[in-house]
């Protein structure tokens, strides 16, 4: 079964469930909010000043679709549809629509984007977007918004990435860097001039802080590569570097969407319903590199790492309690992305501590117990993570402080 396939069995039920069974408020719209999302591709922008190397960088994602080069939209987006077409879209509105893949705009008021439909099952999964960055401050401004806004992955193309670069990435959100990529594009020609290796070097510590991920690519040997069907392309495609870019959005992609699989089983357990075993669990949500094999086993002394129980104990209580009074004393305070990073805390917080637990618990039935709660704890900030409100942040808090409060009483008794 293909990733859109399980998408679309998952979403299925999930649809009749909220039809047809009675479910509380709440639980009905998180379910609205998972629907949308599993039935949302995940956006992949490349983002970049004029001349960075954005529409090779897509060609090579699509492998064998050649984008036509528009010169007036800021936006153009790949997305799925039935039949090839080409859309051209002002505001929410459609202005003109054309069969097939057309070269030249429409003379049309500016500004307006260019929405490419192709009959590609990926794009069901994945969509694209180029977002062209213009030196005019106030709209390149707003097209960044809309990148953050509409983007879950977002590639910054660039073929140096300089100091007026730098800047504009510095002010995006921290949501967004921490699924965005920086693309060097063009990199045989740095790599000829013998500036490649100095300039990676130059720019690890921006990198490290600012990005998930930093890749060169000679783009035009990454397509050549990719399209060849001799199978003699093999080590270009991984010299090119478009290997490695490829296969770093691939599992980001992957990842996401294996995340929503897990929010809506764990959405249908909560409401005593057995997700279809068709649907999962999702194909590649553990995705390997293309060409990596796992690393040999070593001899090493065999060392007990295990947690003895108390350890454990302590080790989860301290986990919990720090932070956790301070944040439910802000959660009033708070809104947007601060919802969001607090979620994200909570949730990492709670994995740390069922991983401790896991390592202690062995036959210990009282530990059992607790990892049992934590996993539920775990389980239900994943549902709250889709809220993003004060209500989710506060809920979120609450849930840690239960968990403090059952394993002190473990840890007293």
């Amino acid at each position: 079964m293909t990733t859109a396939q399980t998408i679309d069995s998952l979403s299925r039920q999930l649809e009749d469930v909220l039809d047809h069974q009675e479910v509380s408020n709440r639980y009905k719209t998180l379910g609205a909010q998972l629907l949308s999302q599993l039935r949302k591709p995940i956006q992949i922008s490349f983002v970049g000043l004029p001349g960075s190397g954005k529409t090779g960088l897509i060609n090579m994602m699509l492998n064998g679709v050649t984008l036509p080069s528009f010169d007036e939209p800021d936006v153009v987006e790949i997305v799925y549809g039935p039949e090839a077409a080409t859309c051209f879209v002002r505001g929410e509105e459609t202005v003109q629509r054309a069969e097939g893949i057309v070269s030249s705009a429409p003379d049309i008021e500016k500004p307006y984007r260019v929405r490419l439909e192709l009959p590609e099952e990926g794009l069901l999964v994945q969509s694209f977007a180029e977002i062209r960055l213009p030196n005019d401050p106030a709209r390149q401004q707003a097209l960044l918004d809309y990148a953050t806004r509409s983007s879950t992955i977002l590639i910054w193309c660039s073929e140096r990435f300089e100091t007026p670069e730098q800047a504009i990435w510095s002010h995006l959100p921290e949501h967004i860097k921490d699924h965005g990529f920086l693309a060097l594009t063009m990199a045989d020609r740095q790599m000829m001039k013998g500036n490649l290796t100095d300039r990676i070097a130059d720019l690890e510590e921006f990198v490290s802080e600012e990005f998930f991920g930093l890749y060169p690519v000679a783009t035009l040997q990454a397509i050549s590569a990719r399209n060849d069907t001799s199978g003699k392309g093999g080590d270009m495609w991984k010299l090119s570097g478009g290997e490695a870019l490829y296969e770093a959005i691939t599992r980001q992609v992957s990842l996401g969407r294996g995340e929503d699989v897990d929010r809506v089983k764990v959405l249908l357990e909560q409401l005593d319903i057995e997700p279809e075993q068709s649907a999962v669990p999702l194909p590649g949500s553990t995705l390997q590199p293309l060409g990596t094999m796992p690393a040999k086993a070593t001899s090493a002394p065999v060392v007990d790492t295990s947690l003895s129980r108390r350890d454990a104990l302590q080790k989860s209580l301290i986990r919990l309690t720090k932070g956790a009074e301070d944040m439910l004393q802000d959660v009033g305070r708070i809104d947007g992305d601060d919802c969001s990073e607090m979620l994200e805390t909570c949730l990492e917080t709670v994995r740390d501590m069922s991983e401790m637990l896991s390592e202690a618990a062995g036959t210990d039935p009282e530990l059992t117990e607790l990892l049992e709660e934590a996993q539920e704890g775990e389980n239900m900030l994943l549902l709250f993570q889709l809220e993003q409100d004060e209500d989710a942040a506060a809920d979120a808090v609450t849930l840690m402080l239960q968990l403090k409060k059952e394993i002190t009483a473990h840890a007293q008794a």
